[in-house]
């Protein structure tokens, strides 16, 4: 991917540097090679940014850009993701937890089938992910818009550790199948 940003060629040339062809093999690695060496405040970053670093899992980003204001529960994407769900759907724990501190909604559905964290990290088996959202307090008998909760997509993977996560947590409250 390369790209050509012309609003902050002014920038570049203030600095008196030459020029430089950002090359990337994603989007968010590209735009974080460019943060980086010019200095972009979050607020002028384009949108989907913190997505893309918790999509590329890109620790150290992600918590620049919630340091400088970035909003952890703005969902740019089409189909509506926000951050969390994105780690959560990649398996990222340490940075759903850094999410999750900075006030992420452990709760938030997406898209038109309702999906949620908890949800989808019980369906790709993130045991540790599991766990940073129940400890958060994400609800154990959320349903997805077809009526499956995390326990039932757990279960029908076969992620056992995840079912067992799962149980625990509703020791302490009503389950729902």
């Amino acid at each position: 991917i390369q790209i050509v940003l012309p609003e902050y060629a002014a920038v570049r040339h203030a600095m008196h540097e030459p020029y430089k062809l950002y090359r990337a093999e994603t989007e968010g690695q590209l735009w974080d090679d460019f943060v980086n060496t010019v200095g972009v405040p979050a607020e002028r970053e384009p949108a989907g940014t913190l997505f893309n670093a918790c999509f590329e899992g890109q620790l150290s980003v992600a918590k620049r850009l919630l340091k400088e204001g970035a909003d952890v529960n703005d969902a740019k994407r089409a189909t509506g993701g926000t951050p969390l769900y994105t780690a959560s759907d990649e398996g990222l724990a340490n940075l759903a937890q850094i999410l999750i501190a900075a006030g992420a909604d452990v709760n938030k559905a997406i898209g038109n089938g309702g999906y949620f964290p908890l949800y989808v990290a019980a369906q790709e088996g993130h045991t540790a992910v599991v766990t940073a959202l129940l400890d958060a307090g994400a609800d154990v008998n959320k349903a997805q818009k077809e009526g499956a909760t995390p326990l039932y997509v757990a279960a029908q993977n076969g992620h056992t550790a995840v079912v067992t996560a799962l149980l625990y947590a509703v020791s302490y409250t009503h389950l729902t199948l």
